[in-house]
């Protein structure tokens, strides 16, 4: 359960990050975005391994297709930009059932060389 202390810092980040784009500069909200990004890959990390104990190293490939993807579609047809966002996590998501499906039936060392062959 968090305490009052956690909630007030919690509030006092997020109150910095949406402050963040009018008082820096565009290569400190690049980093910070970049930051962001990774924390979030970081924590999908986390909560497969740490969590499950399952052994799966194939999180940076399903980021890599779902960015790909929605690059790719943002380029040849422009669309608005949270669409070509959602295509991308919609294709990474149905690539990642597949090859869970798949590779889930294996365990220990076998699940670690089957995901990374796929990364």
């Amino acid at each position: 359960m968090k305490s009052n202390t956690d909630r007030a810092l919690l509030a006092l980040m997020a109150v910095a990050l949406a402050a963040l784009p009018f008082m820096a500069s565009g290569y400190v909200i690049y980093v910070v975005n970049l930051l962001m990004v990774f924390v979030v890959l970081a924590l999908g990390l986390h909560i497969v391994i740490g969590e499950t104990g399952q052994f799966a190293l194939s999180h940076a490939a399903f980021y890599g297709v779902g960015i790909y993807t929605a690059g790719l579609i943002n380029n040849l047809w422009h669309p608005p930009f949270f669409v070509s966002i959602l295509a991308g996590g919609l294709l990474a998501a149905l690539l990642g059932y597949v090859i869970g499906a798949l590779a889930l039936r294996m365990r220990d060392i076998y699940l670690a060389l089957s995901t990374f062959a796929f990364g």
